[in-house]
């Protein structure tokens, strides 16, 4: 169960850093 959920975090956290690049991308 605790895997679960750290591989659900570290899905939500490689999402977040490419939302982040993708917006510095754009205001470039």
């Amino acid at each position: 169960m605790r895997t679960g959920i750290y591989k659900h975090y570290k899905e939500k956290l490689y999402q977040v850093i490419d939302t982040a690049k993708y917006t510095e991308a754009l205001q470039e």
